[in-house]
């Protein structure tokens, strides 16, 4: 997969035994000098995914990769990170914020008719 050749260290696997029960991605983004600016942060990194097999679900591994990726962001010097969550994943909504992510933007969407 390319994207990871460009932080492979953004891409992280749970294990238990030979099975992967999970894994998340995230990466650096390139983001204008003026919008750093104005956020007031100079590095910035994006979780792109995590995924937990749901027979591993609510037993730490999204918690505890997600703590691990954002640890991994914090050593490379980020001091923001953002991330999409769907409005109907309130287990992941609820895991985000326990690790202290908030809401600062709302994603917009209309169907057009064809």
């Amino acid at each position: 997969m390319k994207v990871t050749h460009e932080f492979p260290q953004g891409f992280l696997v749970a294990e238990d035994g030979d099975s992967i029960i999970g894994f998340i991605y995230g990466y650096f983004r390139d983001v204008p000098t003026e919008v750093l600016a104005n956020w007031n942060v100079s590095k910035v990194a994006t979780i792109e995914l995590l995924v937990v097999s749901p027979d591993y679900r609510n037993q730490g591994t999204g918690t505890a990769l997600l703590k691990r990726l954002l640890e991994i962001f914090k050593e490379a010097g980020t001091d923001l990170v953002g991330l999409h969550c769907p409005v109907q994943a309130n287990d992941a909504k609820q895991l985000y914020e326990r690790v202290g992510f908030e809401v600062s933007a709302y994603h917009m969407r209309k169907r057009l008719d064809r």
